[in-house]
């Protein structure tokens, strides 16, 4: 008996760590998922309001996992998450106006001081993107400034921050304010005396 249990008990603990690694590794996994889903869903309703020519979002997450015993000669491995979603396009107010003789329309924004021709303007169009906040420190926007965190979120949150490629803040959530842009559609008549966009203009 005592030369049984001597085999049977390390067995059946080293089946008892499988299934909790096992376990571990579907938990992270499913984890991950729910966050890009979510992460996509927020995503694919700023595609409208930011311009976004692609039609698809592609998030990707992988996440190093070990077991949850140490285990002879196996190191852990890498679980890859992903998420594939369509953007919102929205609907085209201008394309649907009228005809050939209609007014021209023009885009504004919230606190806007211009006009714009163009909806893809970079004035309106903010090039979201997620990246890793020990990333952040090596990064620079398309001006070659550094990151800083946001004033408004903190851009103190968890592995991931969001950023711009035209901004200098890095922020905690996508929600925040500093990454919106509230863009209307009106004639041209109603800008109200404001100039055209110096680049679209």
């Amino acid at each position: 008996m005592t030369v049984e249990a001597s085999l049977a008990v390390p067995l059946f603990l080293f089946f008892i760590m499988n299934i909790l690694s096992i376990t571990l590794f579907f938990h992270t996994f499913a984890t991950n998922l729910e966050t890009l889903h979510q992460q996509g869903r927020q995503l694919s309703m700023l595609a409208y309001a930011t311009g976004a020519e692609d039609e698809m979002i592609k998030l990707v997450r992988p996440a190093r996992v070990k077991p949850a015993v140490p285990i002879l000669a196996y190191p852990g491995t890498t679980i890859v998450s992903c998420c594939y979603m369509r953007a919102w396009t929205g609907y085209d107010v201008e394309r649907n106006a009228g005809g050939a003789d209609s007014e021209e329309y023009v885009y504004i924004t919230e606190n806007g001081s211009v006009y714009h021709r163009e909806r893809n303007c970079t004035h309106l169009t903010l090039s979201i993107e997620l990246a890793g906040k020990d990333e952040v420190e090596q990064l620079r926007n398309e001006s070659g400034a550094k990151y800083y965190p946001c004033e408004k979120c903190g851009g103190d949150g968890s592995g991931l921050v969001y950023l711009t490629r035209e901004g200098n803040r890095y922020h905690n959530t996508i929600d925040c304010s500093g990454l919106k842009r509230t863009v209307r559609c009106i004639p041209l008549s109603e800008a109200g005396g404001r100039p055209p966009c110096s680049r679209c203009g």
